[in-house]
């Protein structure tokens, strides 16, 4: 009996040590496993942050904040990576700019509406009274122009007006350099001596003339000209544009309430508010993004702005 009783510790032994081998062969295995399923999570997490793929539960999110510029691209451009299946886009932010790369065939889903119609390696910009309106950035200034133009028109028809007109021009400012005081300069640039007697006998107007800034106005060009028949009562219209500005309010108060001296004719010159939408940096940031996705434009944003900033509007209504 003891001999059978020792038998039976030995192979009793033997079992649990062939258990306790297999647990540590699973407890390995599984380890292993562990460890590789975190390795490709974090090789997942970090192509999903060189990518930055948006997929349609992020971008119909109630908390998802569409950037300010969009351009429309090639679902192509990202064919093949696993971590883009099912996007509609990639979203980027270089140089503090937000842009979300929106795929073509997600524009629909997408909601929003482009103005012209979207065409793909087109770049747009949000419309600054419409957030789920873009506008193509290669007629950005144009469009917003055209929209201010119309809604001039619009307040003088609702005025009552019998004729209106609106004019534009550029105004410039340039720095003039005349006669002596200009070769004056241009011999001390080449290291000459200026004499005391070379002033001497130059008016007053000469030696200012080098730093005498110069104001011109370019030609007025015609943005339209209207007359209106079987005119209605004025009423109040509706304002974007000129909300807030103080001339044209007076000009809606003298023609629609009771009581007041009415407007007969009115003149006014507006400084255009379309480069206000934009600054020079933010443009300058444009057209970086633009050139790294080479999409360069014919005339660069930065320069629109400075055109934008010159322009100057004439308005003329009689009613």
């Amino acid at each position: 009996m003891a001999m059978g009783t020792a038998g039976e510790a030995v192979a009793e032994g033997r079992d649990r040590a062939a258990e306790a081998a297999a647990a540590l062969a699973e407890a390995a295995a599984e380890g292993a496993q562990n460890a590789t399923e975190a390795v490709r999570e974090k090789s997942r997490r970090l192509m999903l942050e060189h990518y930055r793929p948006v997929f349609p539960a992020d971008y119909l999110a109630p908390d998802y904040d569409l950037p300010k510029m969009i351009i429309v691209v090639d679902e192509d451009a990202r064919k093949g990576v696993e971590v883009c299946e099912g996007a509609i886009g990639w979203f980027s932010d270089d140089d503090d700019l937000e842009v979300l790369h929106l795929y073509e065939s997600a524009i629909e889903m997408s909601g929003l509406t482009f103005f012209p119609r979207p065409v793909c390696d087109s770049a747009y910009f949000v419309d600054p009274f419409d957030d789920g309106r873009y506008l193509n950035l290669a007629k950005f200034f144009e469009i917003l122009h055209q929209d201010q133009v119309t809604e001039l028109r619009s307040i003088a028809h609702a005025l009552g007006a019998r004729e209106c007109r609106l004019e534009s021009y550029s105004k410039t400012v340039e720095r003039k350099a005349h006669g002596l005081t200009a070769r004056a300069e241009a011999t001390k640039k080449k290291g000459k001596k200026e004499k005391k007697g070379d002033r001497e006998g130059l008016s007053a107007e000469s030696c200012g003339e080098l730093a005498r800034e110069l104001e011109r106005s370019q030609e007025l060009t015609l943005e339209f000209h209207q007359t209106f028949e079987d005119v209605s009562a004025a009423c109040v219209p509706p304002l974007r544009w000129f909300a807030e500005d103080k001339e044209i309010e007076f000009l809606i108060k003298t023609r629609c309430e009771e009581g007041l001296g009415r407007t007969a004719h009115y003149s006014l010159n507006v400084d255009s508010s379309v480069s206000s939408f934009m600054s020079g940096k933010l443009a300058s940031k444009i057209d970086a993004t633009l050139s790294r996705c080479h999409l360069l434009a014919a005339v660069s944003m930065e320069e629109q702005v400075e055109v934008e900033m010159r322009r100057r509007l004439q308005f003329v209504v009689d009613f």
